[in-house]
């Protein structure tokens, strides 16, 4: 493993291990993927790429515009070119930006992880769908597949406090119940607000792949559990540290959210009302508590 690190800090490529993704993470969206990106990007085992949201899968066409600003910022820096492998990756998948998506060119992207495990940790991912997930399940038939699952209401208000702090919401819309009503029916918010369906796509179109969800009730309330569990079905040892990281670390723990007027959460239930059905049946497990919280 000593051997290992020298050599991949030296910029050299990897030899070990099929240069292709171990893992996908596709969702959900606000639903502990970067907890899950921190305890595994200082994990030993693995190699992750220094761009979380890689999203290549997502588009027939990928822009790449998490790498290319990224690259940008490690061209800033004077990043050593050439002795660097996070700068190698960097300069390889910016590259792809703007050319027809490749499977072959993605796999690649994955030799720097030599022996070790890595992945992709892209929430978009979400909405994939069966054209997408048939060629990525027969290219990469040993894939293992993560979906985050997030009570419906909490996962919703997380993300447009999030958008709202990127300055892509309106705040003002939490005044009037039926404009919120028509941003809502329309917003990507909503495209991201069922997992089952995530779930239901890849058993329907690639059954054969390795599929697991993952709480973020244990991610709150029992991160060292959950965190040992994810890491033991993707390959890793779960008694190994990730880092000076602690399994309950969270680093957006702070981070204010918007206040959720009560005409807004009526709203939000009822829209959401047939997924927290479905996620109780499809998940069962903290999903099967989650409609009796709001009386549904």
């Amino acid at each position: 493993m000593r051997f290992e690190r020298l050599r991949v800090l030296l910029g050299g490529a990897p030899k070990e291990g099929a240069p292709e993704p171990d893992f996908v993470c596709v969702g959900m969206v606000k639903s502990a993927t970067d907890w899950l990106f921190d305890q595994l990007v200082h994990h030993q085992d693995f190699w992750m790429p220094p761009v979380k949201e890689l999203r290549y899968l997502k588009l027939p066409v990928p822009p790449m515009d998490n790498t290319v600003r990224k690259l940008s910022l490690y061209k800033a820096k004077g990043r050593p070119a050439g002795r660097d492998p996070d700068l190698a990756f960097l300069k390889e998948a910016a590259a792809l930006a703007g050319q027809p998506r490749d499977l072959e060119k993605y796999a690649g992207l994955f030799r720097f992880k030599g022996a070790r495990l890595s992945g992709d940790i892209s929430p978009g991912y979400y909405d994939l769908d069966g054209d997408d997930i048939v060629p990525i399940a027969q290219r990469f038939p040993r894939l293992k597949i993560v979906l985050m699952v997030r009570d419906p209401l909490e996962r919703v208000w997380s993300h447009i406090s999030m958008r709202y702090r990127e300055g892509h919401f309106d705040a003002a819309l939490l005044s009037d119940a039926n404009a919120f009503s028509r941003w809502f029916a329309d917003s990507e918010v909503r495209r991201a607000c069922f997992a089952t369906q995530a779930a239901r796509r890849w058993a329907e179109f690639a059954p054969t792949i390795a599929f697991r969800h993952f709480f973020f009730d244990d991610v709150e309330h029992a991160p060292a559990s959950v965190r040992a569990d994810i890491i033991t079905y993707l390959g890793g040892s779960p008694r190994r540290t990730s880092g000076n990281l602690e399994p309950g670390y969270n680093r957006k723990a702070n981070v204010p959210k918007l206040p959720m007027p009560s005409p807004i959460k009526t709203h939000l239930l009822e829209q959401l009302a047939e997924e927290f059905r479905n996620c109780a049946q499809s998940f069962g497990g903290h999903a099967k508590d989650w409609p009796a919280r709001y009386g549904l």
